[in-house]
């Protein structure tokens, strides 16, 4: 969260500061240290961050004065007790007040206290840092800023995100990925404290709804001691800062002499320090292990010592399972810089004065986060709301945030980063200070990105369906592709179980029954736990084909009914988050829940003979590898085509929602018994009504196949039509009935 950066002109104060801090007597009440440095491996302080703590000092001072965790809580109250000496409250606007002699005033009077071995400033940050006779650093953060209601700007000027050095530091962050672009565990934590809470709840919303199981868990120590096996987090916290001190000696005047060395970042906990809290065996052992550190805080409630955490802790306690993460933290996405900004992305890390936040960073991708997503400067909760609640929004498909239309499906975080670039969402300004609902002065801040090689999505994304119905199966086959995760979850079709039979990061293959509850509807994938895609909807074609052959002498006619059925998916969709939905013809074949049936009537007599006609009975459905066979034999229109013992059907259907048309494209060979009475005699022959019939019947001929257009209404159903030849008085017709879809694509369906 945001605590706020003043003029850099002030910073000249913190050279003048230290000047004055090792050139003024030393007190009497306090013993000096010996000459001879002690070399400890510590974090201390900088200048550089929102909140700035510092932790224990390891190693022990030359005549350093033990204290108790009961006196230690003696020496935090009373720094307590000069802050609110010396500063106004918090409530005083920041234009009435002068925080550069603030933090001047508070550097003095806390050297007064007995148990302060020396303090240093930033006139930058408005830090004060204080060093204890027992070695442990506290710092006192005067840079909280006004509450903020301004509305998010773009920034114009290059970020660090944009330096050259900052690439080259995502690059050493990276790792191998492993085959899976999702998190493994439907775990999350989204917590705010100290404002931000309103968008951590938004965005623990959002999870929730894409099946999370968003833990009650908040920002104190104990429960970020439990922050592991997660899927998601966001945590919007203070950000923290402190130069690693290797010791201190005295100068040649005999006054106390900090070494400094690199930066390092943490962030801080909701927990206050208490004489209980700095009794206990963990807490003590967290801070001789270097995993906590300590601060006096500005916060919306006042001044407040808390603790906050390093890399150290995040390597002991935090784990992720492929998890995303978004620290909404000051700096929790810059590279290394100084106090001052003088090579900001480009620092040589370990160097004297420069921050490097990159440890800490390196630490969650190393707790097997997928993705780290930070921020590279002061940031404020207020202001970024609309770029956090964005990314998670596409992120999870949720489309609640500038909703696209359709809506878009969950979508990988590169996706999301680049529409983020394109909506000016990836860099916002956070104010200096209000004035009525205006801002003024303050910094730009963007979001930074750190992976492992890999595009990562937080929910499962389905980009489309293949229908591979073959009638000849028991079963239907459908291929859902799109992002999945890499342990098999679930998938149904109208909210019925579905069969999987391979299950891939990129592909999964369901099968389904044919015609009844589970062979249409939304296919949904649910893993790991509930957490879900987008539907898909699954569509149905129901329609009648009639044959009919009538050769023109009497009643006779033969006729071939089809109850024809064949599913696809043409909803629309995107092949990136910026493209425009597309719908691509798809070709699919009569499903094993279709029926066909020959029948033929009507008697005629001539000559003394009579010629009756009855039913031929069921058709044999035929499937993928026959039709397609067929569509290659030449166009010789004879039986030999087909069997000559009873009526095949079957069908292979093109289906263009764009342009909203379709090809229905057949394979039809009625039977009928013909009864054949005269001379006394009667014969009763198995006959053939033959479809591919004469010239002109079909649109376009396809090698045994007849082929017909279909025109599709804007509700994707099929509408009804006919084509009819007549022959020397016989007539031959084909007619089809309306199509209906049965769960056709909506406007809503996410793409």
């Amino acid at each position: 969260m945001f605590r706020r950066l003043f003029p850099l002109s002030w910073s000249i104060l913190f050279f003048l500061l230290i000047a004055l801090f090792l050139t003024s007597p030393p007190r009497a009440a306090q013993a000096a240290p010996a000459a001879e440095p002690f070399q400890t491996d510590i974090r201390s302080t900088d200048a550089l961050s929102s909140t700035l703590f510092l932790p224990t000092l390891f190693g022990t001072p030359a005549r350093v004065v033990e204290m108790s965790p009961e006196e230690r809580m003696v020496a935090i109250d009373a720094i307590g007790q000069v802050i609110d000496s010396v500063l106004p409250g918090v409530d005083t606007p920041t234009d009435q007040r002068d925080l550069a002699a603030e933090v001047e005033q508070l550097a003095v009077d806390v050297l007064a206290l007995p148990q302060v071995v020396t303090t240093y400033v930033s006139t930058v940050t408005l830090t004060v840092n204080a060093v204890l006779t027992d070695g442990l650093t506290i710092a006192i953060v005067n840079n909280r800023p006004p509450e903020s209601t301004v509305a998010t700007t773009t920034a114009q000027s290059a970020t660090l995100a944009d330096t050259p050095q900052f690439a080259q530091m995502r690059q050493m962050l990276a790792r191998q990925a492993n085959a899976t672009g999702l998190p493994g565990s439907d775990r999350a934590v989204s917590v705010a404290f100290d404002g931000g809470g309103a968008v951590a709840a938004q965005v623990g919303q959002l999870l929730t709804e894409s099946g999370y199981n968003v833990l009650s868990l908040g920002a104190s120590l104990e429960d970020m001691r439990n922050y592991n096996n997660l899927g998601a987090l966001y945590l919007d916290t203070h950000g923290v800062s402190f130069m690693r001190v290797t010791g201190y000696t005295l100068n040649e005047q005999g006054y106390v002499v900090p070494t400094l060395a690199e930066g390092i970042y943490a962030i801080q906990t909701s927990s206050k320090i208490q004489g209980k809290l700095l009794s206990t065996p963990a807490i003590q052992e967290d801070l001789r292990q270097g995993r906590l550190a300590i601060a006096w805080v500005q916060e919306k409630n006042g001044w407040n010592a808390k603790i906050a955490i390093t890399q150290r802790f995040i390597n002991t306690y935090w784990n992720f399972s492929d998890g995303v993460v978004m620290l909404h933290a000051c700096f929790s996405g810059a590279g290394p810089f100084n106090a001052y900004e003088q090579c900001k992305g480009s620092c040589q890390a370990g160097q004297p004065g420069v921050l490097d936040p990159t440890p800490f960073q390196q630490a969650i991708i190393n707790a097997n986060a997928r993705l780290l997503v930070g921020f590279d400067n002061f940031t404020n909760a207020d202001v970024g709301k609309k770029s956090i609640l964005f990314f998670w929004d596409r992120l999870l498909g949720r489309n609640t945030q500038q909703p696209p239309t359709p809506p878009a499906r969950p979508f990988d975080w590169s996706q999301v980063r680049q529409e983020m670039i394109t909506r000016k969402l990836l860099t916002f300004r956070v104010p200096a200070y209000m004035l009525g609902s205006l801002g003024f002065g303050g910094n730009d801040v963007s979001l930074s990105f750190f992976f492992n090689n890999a595009p990562h999505a937080a929910a499962p994304s389905i980009k489309r369906l293949v229908v591979q119905d073959d009638a000849t199966a028991s079963q239907g086959e459908v291929e859902l592709h799109g992002v999945f995760p890499a342990t098999a979850g679930s998938v149904t079709v109208g909210s019925q179980p579905a069969s999987i039979k391979s299950w891939g990061a990129e592909k999964i293959v369901i099968n389904t029954p044919f015609g009844s509850n589970g062979a249409t509807g939304a296919v949904l994938v649910k893993g790991p736990g509930d957490v879900k895609s987008n539907p898909v909807p699954l569509t149905e074609w129901i329609g009648t084909v009639t044959y009919s052959f009538t050769p023109g002498q009497s009643n006779l006619q033969a006729k071939s009914t089809l109850t024809a059925r064949f599913r696809a998916d043409l909803h629309p969709y995107r092949e990136t988050l910026s493209s425009d939905p597309v719908q691509t013809p798809v070709t699919t074949y009569l499903s094993g829940a279709s029926t066909g049936f020959s029948n033929g009537s009507g008697s005629y007599s001539e000559n003394g003979v009579t010629y009756a006609w009855s039913p031929g009975g069921e058709m044999d459905l035929y499937g993928k590898i026959a039709i397609d066979s067929f569509a290659s034999i030449p166009t010789v229109r004879t039986a030999a085509h087909a069997s000559a013992s009873g009526g095949i059907y079957g069908g292979r259907v093109t289906l263009d929602g764009d342009k909203r048309s379709g090809e229905l494209c057949l394979a039809l060979q009625g039977h009928y018994q013909q009864t054949i009475t005269g001379d006394g005699q009667t014969y009763t022959l198995p006959s053939l009504i033959l479809l591919p019939g004469p010239d002109g019947l079909a649109d376009r001929r396809l090698g045994f196949l007849d082929c017909f257009s279909l025109t599709m209404n804007s509700d994707y159903s099929l509408a009804a039509g006919n084509r009819q030849v007549a022959v020397e008085g016989a007539i031959f017709r084909v007619q089809w009935s309306r199509f209906e879809p049965v769960n056709p694509p909506g406007a809503d369906d996410p793409s």
